[in-house]
């Protein structure tokens, strides 16, 4: 019979554990607060949803290869694809004092391939290729609870409740990926097991992010598809990217002690991207059309969990993503860490399966 692995969350991390736990052979359950959308559309557990996503190529190329397609279903979705030799001048990076934009030919542009899309359309592609396989089901609309261990030094299983009939019950596993992303509750769920929290290190952030969707009508009179502006002073930061369909996604960076006045307007949201945006763009972007309100994020901080430092720690348990480690979004490393962690996962099953009592510590 084979295992059960139950993971906890249906982000991104959590789906692409899903279809690699399931590729390995096991039956996956997938727990999700969230009722999920039937759409492409962003969801109440990823407020990040509706901002500026950014992967860096070597994400793209794991996720490519623990879910073989997903870049194919991406560009039917209508996503742009960056892979040719003039990739260079259709991005402009600049992170402090160095940037990236460059007129002459790259040599091996598929090694800097990048797919622009949205987040909800990047899970919801995701979704649907994790829910096709035949030995996963998703369980949204649920709350976790505990954690289970009915044997000394070993997670056995997971409560959980349905959030519409309040129903309650236990999930038997073999392993527990807690994928929840930066609201886990793993170190406090270990503490009422007895275990002491892992130590953990933060830094604060304090950033909040503005975006808004944008139709560009005279898009093709300038050739980036992709601007990222950190500059020196750490003020006017912000982004442009392309996604599916046509749409734009304009993200205004800034601190919650900013003394500017939060942009409430497309005009304002214009009028502070012109601090960053390269001169030859603000004229499009000027007469560019909202498709959708402002969403505003706020991101206190970061926090590294350092389950490799803790003091005890039960088999059959493994956090990874922002559950294990919270980025600073800004610079849009996230997805990319969370698909190795995911391929760390696929290579130590290749090898030690899940019973692995090293597992928990990968």
């Amino acid at each position: 019979m084979a295992a059960h692995a139950v993971v906890l969350g249906a982000g991104i991390a959590g789906l692409l554990a899903a279809a690699t736990l399931a590729d390995s052979g096991h039956h996956v359950t997938v727990v999700e607060r969230d009722q999920l959308p039937d759409s492409p559309s962003a969801r109440r557990g990823i407020p990040q949803g509706p901002h500026l996503h950014s992967v860096l190529s070597k994400g793209w190329q794991t996720i490519d290869d623990l879910v073989p397609g997903v870049l194919g279903d991406l560009v039917d979705a209508g996503a742009q694809v960056l892979d040719d030799a003039q990739l260079g001048a259709r991005m402009h990076l600049q992170n402090g004092h160095y940037g990236f934009n460059r007129a002459d030919a790259l040599a091996d542009p598929a090694a800097l391939a990048h797919y622009l899309v949205t987040r909800p359309q990047l899970e919801y592609v995701l979704r649907r290729r994790v829910a096709d396989r035949s030995t996963v089901m998703v369980a949204d609309g649920h709350d976790v609870g505990e954690l289970v261990a009915s044997r000394p030094g070993r997670i056995t299983g997971v409560t959980v409740t349905d959030r519409q009939t309040g129903t309650t019950r236990t999930l038997d596993a073999e392993l527990i990926v807690d994928a929840s992303g930066r609201a886990t509750r793993t170190p406090l769920l270990l503490e009422q097991l007895g275990c002491p929290r892992p130590p953990q290190r933060t830094f604060r952030v304090r950033g909040v992010y503005y975006s808004q969707h944008l139709a560009i009508d005279d898009q093709d009179s300038f050739p980036e598809r992709l601007v990222l502006v950190i500059p020196p002073g750490g003020t006017g930061r912000g982004g442009l990217i392309a996604g599916e369909q046509d749409t734009w996604t304009l993200t205004i960076a800034t601190h919650d002690n900013d003394d500017q006045p939060p942009p409430d307007t497309l005009s304002d949201m214009l009028s502070r991207a012109e601090s960053f945006m390269p001169a030859h763009i603000t004229p499009a972007l000027r007469r560019a059309r909202a498709v959708s309100d402002i969403a505003v994020y706020r991101y206190p901080g970061g926090t590294w969990h350092r389950y490799d430092h803790a003091e005890t720690l039960p088999d059959g348990l493994l956090v990874i993503g922002d559950a294990l480690c919270c980025l600073d979004p800004i610079h849009g490393q996230g997805i990319t860490m969370a698909a190795r962690h995911v391929h760390a996962l696929r290579e130590h099953l290749g090898v030690h399966g899940l019973g692995n009592p090293h597992v928990a510590a990968s």
